[in-house]
């Protein structure tokens, strides 16, 4: 495995984890090979104006297939308005494609999931705050070629650290 990381001006963050070996198909309890590939950046522009974007890219194959080939990306976007107040953004989207040939049981080739979230925080005092926002789901697979809503949320939520 090989982990590195650097930053190529104040502000700009990039990174970069590797990994190639021998592990555990659990689901399949045998022994195959992996291949793991994890670049991510990170850009602070401005004030308050953040960017984190993270990829995994896993390869588990044996007996001379892909037992599983997994791609996830992960974007945040986030802005401190000010002290109190912030929002966030997030994105994930990931893809799976299996070789049904190498599973024990009933597994789809492929499958596909993007999840959406806005999140806005206020914080009230030091051990106080709110928080709300909405998520939705999709999801695709063998059946469902379009990715169609599987998960839709609105929340809030107080917190609040009691001391006696």
């Amino acid at each position: 495995s090989f982990y590195g990381e650097f930053q190529p001006r104040s502000g700009i963050s990039v990174n970069m984890y590797f990994r190639r070996g021998q592990q555990i198909d659990f689901a399949n309890a045998t022994l195959a090979q992996v291949a793991d590939f994890r670049p991510g950046l990170t850009i602070n522009i401005g004030r308050g104006f953040g960017l984190e974007i993270d990829h995994t890219w896993q390869r588990l194959s044996r007996d001379g297939g892909d037992v599983v080939k997994a791609n996830l990306t992960d974007l945040r976007v986030s802005w401190q308005l000010d002290l109190r107040q912030r929002l966030r953004f997030s994105l994930q989207r990931g893809d799976m494609v299996r070789d049904v040939d190498l599973w024990t049981g009933d597994v789809d080739q492929r499958e596909r999931k993007t999840d959406m979230q806005l999140l806005y925080s206020y914080k009230i005092n030091p051990r106080t705050a709110l928080y709300a926002g909405y998520s939705e789901g999709r999801f695709a697979n063998d059946t469902f070629n379009e990715l169609f809503p599987d998960d839709r949320s609105l929340f809030a939520k107080l917190t609040y650290a009691w001391q006696p």
